[in-house]
Parts: structure tokens; sequence; C-alpha cells
């Protein structure tokens, strides 16, 4: 059934933490585990560009001298004193946590000095025709735009030739070996003969697997291989640049990106791009925002992989499998996305409280939009109710995860066969309700909190959507669901 709105905002700020969803139906008790894919993130940071895009702030007048005022009293005095805008989103990346429906594969070495590396224009043009294998050329201009022609702007050098340092840097620290490693507990000296990691996130049963071990069968035991093969073929890398821009510089360059575009398609073009402009201005010229840069690879596994893993390099040091380049990540995609920092007068928050909000919202946005691009990189997550009638579902998933109003999923079902070997069928599909979607993005209590001290009647709306915990889902296809059913996007509306 649909939740009761409670008509004052106090009452709902004040069920906001404990409030549950108050659905019919069979429900889980809990959240299940399941298999998720793997994520080690790492931030690519540079003092050249840092000290742009801190002048380009500075030189903002967008705010007022009361807000700058009010700012100047609650920003900290502490660890953050001194440091640029960029700094502080850079060190608050190290706080936000991996998202729920990947498993953290984090390694030791979390940040890529950019201005360390030097890179040939030969190993640039290598990198940009790594990344477009198999793709089809868009032409010079779009290729501009994707960052892989000649800089032109203040970021475009970085934009540039990351590709080719994050390969350099990849080769450097041995990444794919040693996310390999990690999965077989290497511990400095030697693998983990238990293999805990990979029967933890495989969800194989404690007592069983420990069965096998002692029976010497550790290599041939097929659910153990399985999860094994599964987990290790889903780990990826995503590597974050990390911006605090003004909105104001960020429309004027989406602005030169336009007028680009509808240059190359006439007059008309470039009224729809002056149009465009307007909009934009209109719409997102003052304040500031963090905009993420991402960088997506995917290590490359098979089961031969495994094998030829386990044949040679089990009783071998990490070094061999390094220097023998033993397996290697494959670029997926890249993509963008920008989150603004929410304040105002009325805000008593400390800047750094909110700038990490606009950092783990920007990497939040980035990750959805290489999953609807990518396949591959789509995750699953458990139905978490089901209703009486069976007419709808719901799953603890929402704003964060890239829910949106009329979003399709497929319902999958996890299968073992007589080996062991996990399938998966797809077993129905639904879609999203769009007055039904949680509202669980960094920092929404606190904006609806700042909302409603300026009076703005949107206030309760949103309160009311973070308090669902779920998100409701129609059945579109599909019969006898139940909770513990993985959902997976099939189709972005």
């Amino acid at each position: 059934m649909k939740s009761t709105v409670i008509t004052r905002f106090a009452a709902l700020l004040l069920t906001a933490a404990v409030a549950a969803p108050c659905y019919a139906g069979a429900t889980l008790d809990s959240v299940p585990n399941y298999r998720r894919s793997s994520l080690y993130t790492f931030l690519v940071r540079s003092d050249a560009q840092d000290a742009k895009l801190d002048k380009e702030v500075t030189s903002s007048n967008i705010l007022t001298s009361a807000i700058q005022s009010m700012q100047t009293e609650r920003a900290d005095t502490t660890e953050t004193a001194g440091m640029t805008k960029s700094q502080i989103a850079q060190r608050e990346f190290m706080l936000v946590e991996i998202p729920p429906q990947f498993n953290d594969h984090n390694l030791s070495e979390r940040v890529l000095n950019f201005d360390n590396y030097k890179v040939t224009q030969e190993e640039i043009d290598a990198a940009a025709a790594a990344g477009n294998k198999g793709k089809k050329s868009s032409g010079n201009l779009l290729s501009m735009m994707a960052g892989t022609s000649s800089p032109a702007t203040n970021t475009d050098d970085l934009d540039y030739r990351l590709p080719a340092v994050l390969l350099k840097f990849f080769a450097e620290q041995g990444t794919a070996p040693q996310l390999v490693a990690k999965w077989f507990g290497y511990n400095g000296t030697c693998y983990d003969d238990e293999l805990t990691l990979i029967k933890e996130r495989g969800l194989q049963d404690a007592t069983e697997a420990a069965k096998s071990a002692a029976a010497g069968t550790r290599r041939s035991d097929a659910r153990l291989m399985d999860a094994g093969q599964e987990l290790i073929d889903n780990t990826f890398v995503l590597a974050v640049n990390l911006r605090y821009r003004s909105n104001a510089a960020i429309v004027e360059e989406a602005q030169q990106v336009a007028n680009a575009v509808g240059g190359a398609f006439g007059s008309w073009g470039k009224l729809a791009a002056q149009v465009g402009g307007l909009a934009a201005n209109a719409a997102a010229g003052k304040g500031f925002s963090v905009q993420a840069y991402t960088y997506l690879y995917k290590l490359e596994w098979d089961k031969e992989k495994l094998d030829l893993f386990y044949a040679q390099y089990w009783d071998k040091p990490l070094e061999q499998l390094i220097n023998d380049g033993f397996c290697t990540l494959k670029f997926i995609g890249k993509d963008n996305a920008t989150a603004r920092v929410v304040a105002s007068a009325f805000s008593t928050r400390p800047q750094a409280e909110m700038i990490k909000d606009a950092v783990e919202n920007a990497i939040d946005k980035a990750i959805v939009k290489l999953q609807v691009k990518h396949e591959v990189f789509r995750t699953k997550t458990p139905l978490y109710q089901v209703s009486d009638d069976g007419k709808y579902v719901y799953a603890q998933i929402g704003t964060k995860e890239g829910v949106a109003k009329g979003d399709e999923y497929e319902v999958l079902e996890a299968n073992e066969d007589e080996n062991g070997v996990t399938t998966y069928k797809v077993v129905g599909k639904v879609k999203a309700v769009g007055d039904a979607i949680w509202n669980n993005i960094a920092g929404a209590a606190e904006d609806a909190k700042q909302l409603a001290s300026e009076g703005n009647e949107k206030a309760e709306a949103q309160l009311s959507a973070i308090n669902l915990r779920a998100s409701k889902f129609e059945v579109k296809k599909g019969k006898d669901l139940y909770p513990g059913l993985l959902l997976r996007l099939s189709k972005k509306k």
C-alpha cells in the first residue's frame, strides 16, 4: 500500500531516521548476500590543474557578499585550512565509501599524481587507438569533445594525456596482477590456501568449503571455481579526476561545445545552440559544483587465466605475475557528471561536508551513466518486497543508483546446476513508478531541511521520498515473484 504522507514537515523530519517502508506483502528480513561486482577506485590529481581551477573559482563573483561572509564563518579552520576547493574535494574523495552494489576491492595506492608522468605523442596515440578499438569513428569534432584531440582549454591537456598516463600507471603499479593477488589472499609471501575472500564473496557455505579444502579438492570444487570465475571476471577499476568549478565556467564551456556542434550543422544548428545556451545560463549559472571525470577499466579474466594461475603461479611470488604481465586491464569507457555544492545563507553546514556530498553524488552519477552505456558494468540488486497482489515489487535502490520514472529492469533468478555452477535466468520485467522513487542521494535530508527553512513547498515531498527506504516498481511481466530475486537495469527511460 502507499506510504502515508505526513503533512507537517517537522513530523517528517523527526521520523526520517527511523521510518521504514510500510508495504503489504512478503518482505526480506534483511538484505541478502549476493554475488556483487568488485570495484577499485583511485584519484587522479594535478597541482597544475588545481591551480588553474582555483584561479577560476576565486575570480568568480557569483556569490553575494552576504553568503560569502557566512561561508567564511563556517569554513573549516583545521584540516582544510589553506586548501583550495579542489584539494578539499580530493581529500573528501578518500572518505567516500564504495557504492553498496559493489564489493570494495581497493588497493593501497589510491592517488595518481598526474604531474609526475611524462608521455610521448606515440604513447598518447597508442592509448587513444586502444580506447577506440572496435568503436566507430565520430569524426574530429566529436573526438575533440571527448578529449582525444589536441588541447584547447585549461583542462584539456590532462584529458588529452590521461589515457596514456593511466596505462603507464597501471604498468608501473602492476595493477591488474595486484587485483588478482588480492582475490587469492596474497600476504606478501604466499597465497591463501583457504581462498577466504572468494568463499566469502562467492557465498559458499563455510562448512562445505572447509571440507573441500581439507580434502585437497580446492582446485576442483565446482562451486568454488564457479565463484572465483564469476567474481574475478567482474572486477573493475575506476579512475576519478575531480574538479571544483564555478557553474558560470561550466556553462561557458558547455556553450562553446554547443556552438561547435551547432556550427557543424549549419545555421539551424547555431540557432539551436544559442537557445540551449540561454536555457543553460538561466538554470545553472549561479553557484559552484564538483565535476567527476571517470575512466572505467575491467580486469581481463577467463577460465584459461584461472587454470594458468593455478598451474604456474600459485607457488610464485606476486612479482612473477607482474614481471610476466600475467593479466591486463581493458578500457570500457569514460564519462563525467556534475553535482552542485548546495549552499545558501540559511545553511550552517561546513564547506567540507557539503563538498563531500557533491563528490559522492558526482561519482554516483558518473557510475550510473557508465552503467547505462556499458551493460558489462551493470550491477544487480535484490528485490526487497513484493505486494500481496503481485502487481508491485520494491528494491532498496533509488536516485543514488539513477532510478528514474519509467526505467525498466529485468528480474533474474539465480540457479545452480548439478555441478554447482550458477546461472541467471530472466523471470520477469518491472518498471519504476515515478511518484515512489526513494531519494537516497548524499545530503538529501540536509537539503530538504534547508528547503524547509527557506519556506520551500518542495521540502515535504522531498522528505517523503527520503522516508520511502525503497523504490516501487510495477510488474510488467512475470508471476510469483518473490523477495531475493535480483533486479538489473535493462532500459533507461
